[in-house]
């Protein structure tokens, strides 16, 4: 979620080190430094332990779903409330209003084939008792963000849930963490999440990451999830586009088969089979 940030300490100035101390950084088993660009060839063999070969071949990640079964697949929409995708929102995420549209899709996809829609929203109590080092962020410290009872946590208006279809309120990035989301898919008997939403890298992958460790599959979509431009905190700007992009990289090796929207869609049943 785009809080506001504290100012990036300052940089000491360039010195030599000293003897004792490392002067490079190596990163385990690819042979390279963080001072040098990476050799192609030998970055691909380290990775591999990390991945797999399909049946067709080709190289992935440990997460591969070739077909969703509606009856044990739910659909988690993370966080797309007023606060983060509305204009002008105290914590305005553009990234995620401009996909809103790609969601939608994947919603109507989803409730065609019968996949268990859930949402999330981030929500904090007037009384400040849940917000714990969340405090760090002066809007959301003051309620003017994330505060219950306000129209800012409610789900944004293009993606109102339908009747039926539950809103889990959260207190922290992931959805599963102080929440009965586990209890809920559980008692659907669902075995694969479809993360969708904001932000990419914290509640979205909070969110993945927590479903992987309660055993999950988890499906991750790429062109329906968001994020935010990342000031330089010490290390650098990041971009929105960098940060999702990184995001998925990560994701698509060590949690989730990360896909789009279409992709998602050509593994649901199609509705005539459905009807058979």
């Amino acid at each position: 979620m785009p809080f506001l940030f504290r100012a990036a300490p300052q940089r000491e100035p360039d010195r030599q080190p000293h003897r004792s101390e490392a002067t490079t950084t190596h990163v385990a088993t690819t042979g390279h430094s963080r001072d040098h660009r990476p050799d192609p060839q030998t970055l691909r063999i380290s990775a591999t332990p990390l991945h797999t070969l399909n049946h067709q071949g080709n190289l992935c990640g440990m997460v591969e779903i070739d077909q969703l079964d509606p009856q044990r697949t739910a659909m988690i929409v993370v966080d797309m409330e007023n606060d983060f995708v509305a204009e002008h929102a105290p914590l305005e995420t553009p990234a995620a209003r401009e996909m809103v549209p790609k969601l939608v899709e994947a919603l109507s996809a989803c409730r065609e084939a019968g996949v268990n829609v859930i949402y999330t929203t981030h929500v904090h109590r007037r009384d400040g008792s849940d917000l714990g080092l969340f405090s760090f962020s002066p809007v959301i410290a003051r309620g003017d963000a994330l505060a219950e009872g306000t129209r800012g946590v409610e789900i944004y208006a293009a993606l109102a849930p339908r009747p039926g279809e539950h809103v889990i309120e959260k207190h922290r990035y992931s959805g599963f963490f102080g929440t009965d989301l586990d209890m809920i898919l559980r008692g659907w008997r669902v075995d694969t999440v479809i993360i969708s939403g904001t932000t990419t890298e914290n509640c979205c992958h909070a969110t993945a990451r927590d479903a992987l460790f309660r055993d999950y599959k988890v499906v991750f979509l790429s062109d329906a999830t968001a994020t935010f431009d990342y000031p330089d905190l010490g290390f650098g700007e990041m971009a929105a586009a960098d940060v999702h992009r990184a995001t998925l990289a990560i994701l698509a090796a060590s949690t989730a088969h990360v896909m789009s929207v279409e992709d998602m869609k050509n593994r649901l049943p199609s509705r005539t089979t459905l009807s058979n």
